[in-house]
C-alpha cells in the first residue's frame, strides 16, 4: 500500500505507511527499503535536512548494501544541487 501511495505521490500516506513498517517490524528485511523511501519522500516534500539525515542513517545501518549505495547517490546529487 505504501508503495502505491508513493507512486501516486500521496506522500503523506506513503510516509505514514513506511514509518509503520519501521515501528511494527523492526527486524524486517524491508526496513532498508522503507528507510530509503522515507528519505526520498522527505526530499520530495522539501524536508532536505531530514532527508539527508535519513540517507545518512541508511548508509550507517546498512553499509555496502544496495540501499546504502542508492542513499549515497542521492546525497551526492543533493550536494551537487546545493553547490549550484
Amino acid at each position: 500500500m505504501s508503495e502505491a501511495n508513493y507512486v501516486t505521490r500521496d506522500f503523506e500516506a506513503a510516509l505514514k505507511g513506511y514509518r509503520r513498517v519501521l515501528s511494527l517490524y523492526p527486524e524486517s528485511e524491508r526496513i532498508p527499503d522503507a528507510m530509503l523511501k522515507i528519505g526520498r519522500i522527505q526530499y520530495d516534500i522539501g524536508a532536505k535536512d531530514e532527508a539527508r539525515a535519513t540517507f545518512e542513517a541508511v548508509i550507517e545501518r546498512f553499509p555496502g548494501s544496495r540501499v546504502a549505495v542508492a542513499a549515497e547517490v542521492k546525497l551526492k546529487k543533493m550536494q551537487q544541487a546545493s553547490d549550484q
